[in-house]
Parts: C-alpha cells; sequence; structure tokens
C-alpha cells in the first residue's frame, strides 16, 4: 500500500508551497512534517489534517507511513489528510483499506474517502464470491425495482409497500437450479431491502445549495449505505446502483414541492 502511494509521486507535479511561517500563525510544511514524526499522536494527527487541506505533495510519503501505523487514530487521520488530495490515484487504496481494516472508524474514513474522491471508476473489484449472471440479474431487478419506489416516497416509509409486490421467494426460483444458489438469491434480495432501509434516509436529507455540499455534509451517511452495496458487489460486481447525483435530484426536489 505504502509503495502504491509513493509511486504516485512521480506522476504528479510537485506542489511548490510557498513557507507562511509567521502569517496568522500558521506553521510551514518542513514543521508541520517535522511534528509528522512526534511521538504524540495528536500532534501527528494535527500536523498530517494540516498538510492534507494544503495538499503537499511531498508529504505524501510520510502520510502514506501513517497509513500503515499500528496506531488505529493515526491510520484514520493520515487516510482523512489523504482524502483532501483529490488524486484518483488514491481510490484502490482507499478501498482496500474500507474492506480489510480491522478498525471500525478507519474502515469508516477509507469509505468516506471512497465516496468523497468519486473512486467507483478507479477501484477494482475481486471476482472471488461473484455468483451466476442469472442471479446477477434478479438481484439487478430487485435493485431498480426499491431505487424507484424510495425516490417517489413521499413520505419516506412509503416505499416499502413495494417490498410484498417484488414476490421474491418466487421470482428467484428457476428449475433445477441447486438448493444453495437459491439461498445466495434470498439472501442477496433481503441485502437489497437492508440496502433500501439506509438509502432511503436521503429524504431526511437538506439540500445544501450543490450536490457536492450536499455529499459533504452527509458524507458519513452515505457510507452506511455505501457500504451495504460494497457487501452486494461483492457477489454482483455487475449489477449498478444509482450514484448520489441521482439522489441528489431527489432531495432537491423535495424541496421544492
Amino acid at each position: 500500500m505504502k509503495k502504491i502511494f509513493l509511486s504516485l509521486l512521480s506522476f504528479s507535479t510537485i506542489l511548490l508551497v510557498q513557507s507562511c511561517a509567521g502569517i496568522n500563525g500558521a506553521k510551514d510544511p518542513a514543521t508541520l512534517q517535522q511534528e509528522l514524526k512526534s511521538s504524540d499522536t495528536a500532534v501527528r494527527c494535527e500536523a498530517a489534517q494540516k498538510l492534507g487541506r494544503i495538499q503537499h505533495r511531498e508529504s505524501v510519503p510520510l502520510l502514506a507511513e501513517m497509513v500503515e501505523s499500528e496506531i488505529p487514530d493515526e491510520r484514520t487521520c493520515s487516510v482523512e489528510a489523504l482524502r483532501m488530495y483529490r488524486d484518483p490515484g488514491f481510490c484502490q487504496d482507499f478501498y482496500d483499506i474500507w474492506l480489510s481494516d480491522p478498525d471500525e472508524n478507519v474502515r469508516k474514513a477509507a469509505g468516506m474517502s471512497v465516496i468523497d474522491n468519486g473512486c467507483e471508476k478507479n477501484i477494482t473489484r475481486r471476482a472471488d464470491y461473484a455468483m451466476d449472471s442469472k442471479t446477477c440479474g434478479y438481484t439487478q431487478f430487485f435493485i431498480n425495482n426499491v431505487k424507484d419506489a424510495i425516490a417517489k416516497a413521499s413520505p419516506a416509509e412509503e416505499w416499502k409497500k413495494i417490498i410484498p409486490t417484488l414476490n421474491i421467494r418466487e421470482t428467484i426460483v428457476d428449475k433445477g437450479t441447486p438448493d444453495e444458489i437459491l439461498q445466495m438469491r434470498l439472501n442477496l434480495a433481503f441485502a437489497v431491502i437492508d440496502w433500501g432501509e439506509s438509502v432511503a434516509e436521503v429524504h431526511s436529507f437538506e439540500n445544501q445549495g450543490s450536490m457536492e455540499a450536499t455529499r459533504s455534509k452527509y458524507l458519513s451517511d452515505i457510507e452506511v449505505y455505501a457500504k451495504k452495496q460494497e457487501f452486494i458487489q461483492q457477489f454482483c460486481p455487475i449489477v449498478l446502483f444509482p450514484d448520489f447525483a441521482f439522489w441528489n435530484t431527489v432531495i432537491a426536489g423535495e424541496e421544492t414541492q
């Protein structure tokens, strides 16, 4: 992971940041880099955040080292700092951390970074658990119907009325399909309903004037349903979920009603 971050430097133009010591009490990048080596986690994290805000390219190697820290808080704040660079080359690392880090807060920070950086087109999913195309076709059918029901729902809970009409147990059955496949189809259908429970929360989001501002304000909430999407995509990488641009139209539309 660290090597990936470091290799990106050769493809990026080094940003020349002028020393701002003494101006409004701000610390220059060299001082902040020294603080990244502190034994105090709070000091290291504060320095990481400040370097992230100014997108100081020469600090990427040091921040990458913090991603490998044994201290979860340091991994969390270094991921948050790297998110601010808006570098699509970091996406795969964010994604891998999201799925694998043992600490919940680190995973949360990585997931939010995946979303905030629009990483969908810059990640590669493994297909170790991929199901057959027919199973994923049924899953996409359920996703599409739940999505449309949530978008039209008023009040928000109204979307659940569609669940009985999906006839899930009848829909997923094909003659001769092994029981284990049928069970997996059922599990995926229930996972889509669970996703719907979370994504329906967009109805409580307040429009912030732009898609970027609204996404930023509710990034933590978005990560919750995005994580459920990712669970489904581990088994059906080919299925498509609506991106936040779609849900933003729902949010903006409610404001005008």
